[in-house]
């Protein structure tokens, strides 16, 4: 009997890191990219910190449509549905490629688990999502701001990246470098983009 709850326990373990690490791969990644964006456009902090609480909060009404599609094949039907649907904040896309390449030896959650599952993905990226924006909210210079911003950041897409590998076999070096790369690449390419038009736009 005592082995049969603690092989319940760590399933149930394994469900809740395969969320939060769902959540946080879209939240540290998204509101950087886009916070570096804005950054490279925006005269002031606030502009930043409003577009990225912006980006956090309407995060839930993104591919609503595949979400309804993947939360209906875990068997959810009617509210349930609809507040699964409400709850998920991430890319789902991205979600599902994800489960695929990095996790095939996780389980769907069951029917009944699938809104807590939600929930903690929802909650993971909005914890996530704010890292990236701390330092906007200090009354510092943009640039020092946006330079803090990459720096903690990276710290965190680091860690994350090797935490990441120790679920999914990788190395966690590699998957470490390998995520502050694409998180890097993409917060460059945002704030390049954000500065030309801030200087067409001058």
């Amino acid at each position: 009997m005592a082995r049969r709850r603690h092989h319940e326990r760590h399933f149930a373990g394994s469900d809740a890191v395969r969320d939060v690490i769902l959540g946080m791969s879209d939240g540290l990644t998204t509101p950087f990219a886009l916070a570096a964006g804005l950054a490279g456009a925006a005269p002031n902090n606030l502009l930043v910190v409003i577009g990225g609480l912006a980006e956090i909060a309407a995060g839930s009404h993104e591919e609503r449509a595949e979400v309804r599609r993947i939360f209906r094949g875990y068997g959810l039907r009617g509210r349930a549905l609809d507040q699964a649907t409400h709850a998920i904040t991430a890319e789902r896309d991205a979600w599902i490629r994800f489960m695929m390449r990095e996790e095939p030896g996780l389980e769907e959650p069951a029917p009944r688990a699938a809104l807590w599952s939600a929930a903690r993905i929802a909650v993971a990226y909005a914890l996530a999502g704010l890292i990236p924006l701390l330092p906007y909210f200090f009354p510092i210079p943009l640039g020092r701001a946006l330079g803090t911003s990459v720096a903690v950041t990276g710290v965190a897409l680091g860690v994350f990246g090797a935490v990441k590998a120790t679920y999914t076999g990788a190395s966690p070096f590699r998957s470490g470098l390998q995520t502050v790369g694409v998180g890097g690449a993409a917060a460059g390419v945002a704030f390049a983009i954000g500065r030309a038009l801030a200087l067409l736009g001058g």
